[in-house]
């Protein structure tokens, strides 16, 4: 059996390694496929579970609702009008994306918006909230909140 001189294993070994480079080099890049730029400061931005939502919510206090595809706006809503007031947390439920539906919170207020039907369904008051949570099917909420932290039920 003739053997190879190991010359030609550490050239075959460089060429592997090379391909491999040159192939996995192909599979990252440091531009996102799209961006979009918007002029208002974004406080926030949360991404519906299945992409096809992207939450902002501004500085103004306002929040939009825009698609991840083609950034058009869907819709906009404020909780109120109170000035230094703004959406603090958002949450979108998962169970069933043609029903979908996001929570909003502020401080002291809640608001449930179904996508569906676009527009607001209810809006709760609740002190200091922190963060907020929706559960996939959007029944109900999961709260932080200094005082009262917990599970409500969203009656709908």
């Amino acid at each position: 059996m003739n053997k190879l001189p190991d010359t030609f294993y550490k050239a075959l070994l460089t060429g592997i390694i090379l391909s491999l480079i040159l192939v996995l080099s192909g599979c990252f890049s440091d531009k996102a496929s799209k961006t979009w730029q918007h002029t208002d400061n974004a406080m926030s931005i949360t991404l519906s579970h299945d992409g096809h939502y992207v939450l902002i919510a501004h500085s103004q206090g306002y929040v939009e609702l825009r698609t991840s595809a083609d950034n058009q706006l869907v819709t906009q809503w404020q909780h109120d009008e109170t000035p230094g007031a703004g959406v603090i947390a958002a949450d979108f439920s998962t169970h069933d994306p043609a029903n979908a539906m996001v929570i909003t919170a502020e401080q002291d207020t809640m608001a449930l918006y179904s996508i569906k039907e676009q527009k607001l369904l209810y809006y709760w008051s609740l002190d200091d909230i922190r963060d907020i949570k929706l559960s996939s099917d959007g029944e109900y909420a999961l709260v932080s909140s200094r005082d009262h932290s917990g599970k409500f039920p969203l009656y709908r």
